[in-house]
């Protein structure tokens, strides 16, 4: 969208969006979302003026896209730390799809505007929108393999045909050709003979169906058959995109069950030689080079035991789909939800070591039961971040991260320090580029290393692990500088101006990207699903 496109239909749509004559589609939109990021909103450090730096709207869009559906847009990766910090506004979607938003952002963060909760909620329907917009031309094509015309209607054997090459395309991302239909019906019958999470999706697809139909019922004629237009079609692919990520995440869970078996000791490491060494018969054959894995994270050679962090290798690049020009389709992160109980209970970025070691001693996870007692070394620990810090616990920062990881091991990822954050991107490590071929260990390496791991001592137990990788090293990743947060001079009336111009334009484009699919007889299913 070019930014004298935006600054047109701003305007013209300033009176209509005062006084609150939005779409239903659009207003039912922004409410889930704000709902998903309460939590969060309460619990983020914030202006005197109770609003959100950049940074922190950043982390409560990655925490969004992360836990609804999965995705892990570029420029807002996961679980590695740095010091240079990418703020929303440099995310390649905003950057190449909305300028006038980045220089609505980039000049209220100069001016030292913080942002709403509206604000960010409005951001994230206005990215959730262009995602969906972009998978459209992968229905168009779709409906082109299975030689159907756009503009006409498909009867429900024909939509699954459709939904099923959809769901193909998408999950082959970026690499997908897009032109060769008799190839892509081969890679269909193929998936249909393998016994592989294909199924899953096949039947997730024909719930969807299923479930629109019911919720349908009541204003369409039980005895004509079902028939879809385009623009009907449209709605329902776009429902399957957001929950695809929940659903490809049972593979994610199943992965982390598997490794989990061969961490007795729940310290959410295993070691090397165990890690490469399953039997063919293995559900999972873990096939990544040990320079991948220290390269995100995944690798701990804490004691010259080299040991491979649970979290982190589930949570990683190589264990993402579905990868588009704009995100990738990640495995669910299972501590986000353990944070989201905390900052839901305490509601500030800060609290008391003793108040926090009553919450998370009373919150379960699938490795962890409640009520349990933390160790004396970990309890010894939080009080240590908090003589740190004055007496209190910031709950966005490094060290308790840290904390997290060694409470629930196999669930929070250790918080990785990188000078690198493209290193985390799962497009470095996906098509054809040099890192790709660094993805996979060569049968020699996966030899020697082995061996060499076979060789040391690997019976950790977590208080080792505690001593041995135990850093200092503090990061409060969701506060700026002053500067950052205040620098600038500027009229009062230039803020307001500022502030309405960057809000009104990503409500905008949320408001205009959801009523491209319009019509009397799709309405209705957009307020339905939504």
């Amino acid at each position: 969208m070019a930014t004298h496109d935006v600054e047109a239909r701003l305007s013209a749509s300033l009176a209509v969006t005062l006084d609150g004559k939005r779409s239903s589609l659009l207003g039912l939109r922004l409410d889930s979302i704000e709902m998903a990021m309460w939590q969060t909103f309460q619990a983020v450090p914030k202006t005197s003026q109770g609003r959100l730096s950049t940074v922190a709207s950043r982390h409560m869009i990655r925490n969004y896209f992360a836990a609804t559906h999965g995705w892990i847009i570029n420029g807002l990766e996961q679980h590695a730390m740095n010091t240079h910090v990418t703020d929303v506004h440099q995310s390649t979607i905003l950057r190449d799809r909305v300028p006038q938003l980045v220089e609505d952002l980039l000049v209220a963060k100069r001016a030292g505007l913080g942002l709403s909760l509206t604000d960010v909620v409005a951001m994230a329907a206005a990215l959730e929108q262009l995602i969906f917009d972009e998978t459209l031309e992968l229905l168009e094509v779709a409906y082109a393999f299975n030689m159907h015309s756009q503009s006409g209607l498909v009867n429900q054997e024909d939509l699954h045909n459709i939904l099923d090459s959809y769901m193909l395309l998408f999950e082959q991302g970026s690499v997908a050709n897009l032109t060769d239909a008799a190839k892509h019906h081969l890679i269909k019958q193929k998936r249909l003979k393998q016994n592989t999470n294909w199924h899953n999706v096949r039947i997730y697809v024909q719930d969807t169906v299923k479930n629109i139909e019911y919720m349908q019922k009541d204003i369409r004629n039980p005895w004509a058959p079902s028939i879809y237009s385009f623009e009907q079609v449209a709605e329902i692919a776009q429902y399957l995109i957001q929950g695809y990520g929940r659903v490809q995440d049972a593979e994610c869970r199943g992965m982390t069950q598997a490794l989990a078996q061969l961490d007795p000791k729940r310290t959410g490491r295993i070691a090397l030689h165990i890690f490469y060494s399953q039997p063919h018969t293995a559900d999972y054959q873990f096939k990544e080079s040990a320079f991948y894995l220290q390269q995100v994270g995944a690798m701990d050679k804490g004691g010259g035991v080299p040991s491979v962090r649970i979290a982190n290798y589930v949570q990683g690049p190589s264990n993402c789909m579905a990868h588009s020009s704009y995100y990738s389709v990640c495995c669910l992160v299972a501590c986000d939800g353990l944070m989201r109980d905390l900052e839901g209970s305490i509601r500030a970025p800060q609290v008391l070591p003793e108040q926090l070691l009553l919450l998370v001693g009373n919150i379960s996870s699938p490795s962890v039961e409640a009520p349990r007692s933390l160790s004396p070394d970990l309890v010894s620990k939080l009080y240590t971040i908090a003589d740190r810090h004055g007496g209190m616990v910031p709950l966005h920062g490094r060290l308790f991260a840290q904390w997290m990881h060694l409470a629930f091991p196999q669930e929070c990822p250790f918080p990785y320090l990188t000078d690198d954050p493209e290193l985390m991107r799962p497009s470095h490590w996906h098509g054809s580029g040099m890192a790709a071929k660094d993805l996979r260990v060569t049968p020699e390496d996966k030899k020697r290393l082995t061996e060499e791991s076979e060789n040391m001592s690997a019976g950790l137990s977590a208080g080792d692990v505690l001593v041995m990788e135990w850093s200092e090293e503090e990061v409060l990743f969701l506060q700026e500088t002053p500067h950052h947060i205040f620098g600038g001079a500027i009229s009062a009336a230039m803020r307001l101006i500022l502030h309405l111009s960057m809000g009104f334009t990503i409500l905008l484009i949320g408001f205009e990207g959801f009523g491209k699919l319009r019509s009397g007889s799709t309405e209705k299913i957009s307020e339905l699903i939504v």
